[in-house]
C-alpha cells in the first residue's frame, strides 16, 4: 500500500507537468490565429486621392504566412452600400468575358510568403466620373451609375483554396493547413461622390 502512493504521486506530477507545458508553451502564432477570427491577416482599404481605392494585406501574426493571390479563382471582392444602406450590385465581367483556361490554373508561385508585419497590395479600384454619375471598377467588377452621394465600401477576401495545379516541374500539390483559409473583411470606408 505504501509503495502505491508514490506511484500515484508520480503520475499526478507527470500529468501536471505535461498539462502545464501544453497550456503555457503553445506557439504564439497558433494562439493568435485562434483569437483573431480573421486569421493572421488584416486588410486595409483606403482612398488614394479622389479617384482611386487601394486594398492592402498585412500579416499580423508572428510568423510567415502563405496567401494565395489569384484574381480569377479567389478575387478580392468589393461590397458597396449607398447612403440608405442598400447594397449596390456590380456587373461581373466574368459573365461575358471568360479568360483563357490558363488564367484559371493555380501555380505554386502564386502563393505569397508574407513575413510578419509585411504588407502587399491586393487590389486597386478606380472611380471615373461619367456625366452626372460615377463608375467604380474593381478587377472584373463594375459598379455603374453611382449617383453623387455617400457610399460605404468594404473589401472582402474569401480564401478556400490550399492547393496548386502546377509547379516548375509540372507537378501539383497541396499546402493543407500551412495556408490559412477563411474570410478576411477590410475596414469600411465612406466615399463622398460630388
Amino acid at each position: 500500500m505504501f509503495l502505491q502512493r508514490p506511484v500515484y504521486l508520480l503520475i499526478i506530477v507527470v500529468f501536471v507537468v505535461i498539462l502545464s507545458a501544453y497550456v503555457f508553451y503553445i506557439p504564439k502564432e497558433n494562439m493568435e490565429t485562434e483569437l483573431n477570427q480573421n486569421g493572421p491577416f488584416e486588410i486595409v482599404l483606403k482612398e488614394m486621392g479622389d479617384s482611386e481605392l487601394q486594398a492592402t494585406l498585412i500579416n499580423r501574426s508572428v510568423s510567415n504566412q502563405l496567401f494565395l493571390v489569384h484574381s480569377w479563382r479567389e478575387p478580392l471582392n468589393i461590397v458597396v452600400h449607398d447612403q440608405s444602406g442598400k447594397e449596390i450590385k456590380p456587373f461581373d465581367e466574368l459573365t461575358i468575358k471568360i479568360p483563357q483556361a490558363s488564367a484559371w490554373v493555380i501555380s505554386k508561385d502564386q502563393y505569397e510568403n508574407v513575413p510578419p508585419g509585411q504588407e502587399i497590395i491586393l487590389g486597386t479600384g478606380s472611380l471615373v466620373k461619367q456625366g452626372e454619375s460615377y463608375t467604380l471598377r474593381w478587377g472584373h467588377l463594375l459598379f455603374g451609375s453611382l449617383k453623387p452621394g455617400s457610399y460605404k465600401i468594404q473589401a472582402v477576401a474569401q480564401r478556400k483554396i490550399t492547393f496548386w495545379e502546377k509547379d516548375e516541374q509540372g507537378k501539383s500539390g497541396d499546402f493543407g493547413t500551412s495556408t490559412w483559409v477563411g474570410d478576411v473583411p477590410s475596414n469600411v470606408i465612406e466615399v463622398q461622390l460630388k
